[in-house]
């Protein structure tokens, strides 16, 4: 079984924080008198948090940690895969691939290029402008060369 965590970039720090995710509303709503209404509430009343263990030292108590200034948008979930490189690969990362073995004429023609980890519908997929595919193959070797937060210009112009 995969490890379940996510990450996010910490506003206030500038780094990245791994750990549980939690989409807290800090106030309990009522009635809305409009979808626009409900909608703004939800924005300013939504706080997105990353839970961590906490530093301590040797056989001191461990606590947990809670950061609050997360943006929304770096949110990624850890896919339970690891690069060439044994980094752990993010939905959000930025990957290249190539092939240890000889692959078919579609993906020959990706190779090389950098795709986005997305998560659809229960399965974390690779895709290439406008392509998906499967994002964990036998023979093929994957490398983290970004994400989409802070490398948003490795995607290209035509990317959609």
């Amino acid at each position: 079984m995969r490890e379940i965590k996510f990450r996010g970039y910490d506003l206030e720090d500038k780094r990245w924080r791994y750990g549980a995710y939690i989409k807290h509303i800090d106030v309990t709503p009522c009635m809305f008198t409009c979808e626009e209404e409900a909608k703004n509430f939800y924005k300013e009343h939504t706080k997105h948090l990353i839970v961590f263990d906490g530093f301590s030292d040797w056989w001191m108590p461990r606590g947990i940690d809670v950061c609050t200034s997360i943006d929304p948008e770096s949110i990624g979930q850890f896919t339970g895969l690891i690069d060439r490189n044994k980094k752990e690969i993010f939905e959000g990362d930025l990957i290249k691939f190539t092939s240890l073995i000889p692959i078919n004429s579609e993906l020959r023609e990706l190779e090389g290029e950098i795709g986005e980890v997305v998560f659809e519908e229960c399965a974390f997929l690779l895709k290439f402008k406008n392509r998906m595919i499967a994002l964990w193959m036998d023979g093929i070797e994957y490398e983290v060369v970004g994400n989409i937060y802070e490398n948003p210009e490795l995607l290209g112009e035509n990317y959609d």
